[in-house]
């Protein structure tokens, strides 16, 4: 799979889910906590930079796999 960089640019806390923006893709990327590999959630910051894998899921395209950059 293809190493995407994006950057946090929103996290809901309370639901443990957020979104990242990548030049690569136009829309918003959905993240799930569960795919963070080398970080937590609640240190996860709005503005880090991260590299990730899209998977497909049917409610849309996922990142996956994510690593701080």
């Amino acid at each position: 799979m293809k190493i995407l960089k994006g950057e946090v640019i929103k996290k809901i806390d309370n639901r443990g889910f957020g979104f990242l923006k990548s030049e690569e893709m136009e829309d918003e990327i959905f993240f799930h906590f569960s795919e963070l590999k080398d970080t937590d959630f609640e240190s996860l910051k709005i503005g880090q930079i991260v590299e990730f894998e899209i998977k497909d899921d049917p409610r849309g395209p996922q990142a996956a796999e994510i690593k701080l950059a």
